[in-house]
């Protein structure tokens, strides 16, 4: 699930002007390549820049589909000076364990520091009776986040990681 979307940009890079909806979807891209590669069969809630899913839709085919894991892929922002990853989860009993593999992935294999796991109330993540998880992937509110996250390496590397950690909850 690549956030955002059509007219809305999500957060703005305070230095490159990054739009958040660019960066979720080539982001996402990688992600379904790698998944794609590793055998799994992927469904994208929106493919272009201009499509603008509601949220009630991207949980609802979550739910419809009975997907094995709903990913939701954002970049972050905050008025304080903080970097690095986060990954969001709803429910202890549905959610918790998927968010847990995928941060531990990440805190391992990427280029940001992690700064782990925690709750979220999205409506992604609340109305999807799927495992599910709202990745932060860096902050375009950091100037050195956002230099990092713009470059194809840096969204390979996380998409690998995602990959990883979804293999490594599957095999649990």
């Amino acid at each position: 699930d690549p956030g955002h979307g059509g007219d809305d940009p999500g957060v703005i890079g305070t230095k490159y002007e990054t739009e958040e909806k660019k960066l979720n979807l080539s982001t996402a891209q990688y992600v379904a390549e790698e998944l794609r590669r590793a055998g799994a069969k992927v469904v994208m809630t929106r493919t272009s820049d201009n499509e603008l899913p509601e949220l009630s839709e991207r949980a609802g085919e979550s739910n419809r589909l009975k997907a094995d894991a709903f990913v939701s892929i954002h970049y972050n922002a905050s008025p304080k000076q903080v970097s690095g990853t986060l990954v969001y989860f709803y429910s202890d009993q549905k959610d918790r364990a998927l968010a847990h593999s995928i941060e531990e992935s990440l805190a391992k294999n990427n280029v940001l520091k992690s700064n782990g796991i925690a709750y979220g109330d999205y409506h992604v993540l609340r109305e999807n009776s799927r495992p599910a998880v709202l990745l932060e992937l860096g902050f375009l509110t950091d100037a050195r986040d956002e230099a990092t996250v713009r470059t194809a390496d840096y969204q390979r590397k996380a998409a690998k990681a995602i990959v990883a950690g979804l293999a490594n909850y599957f095999s649990d």
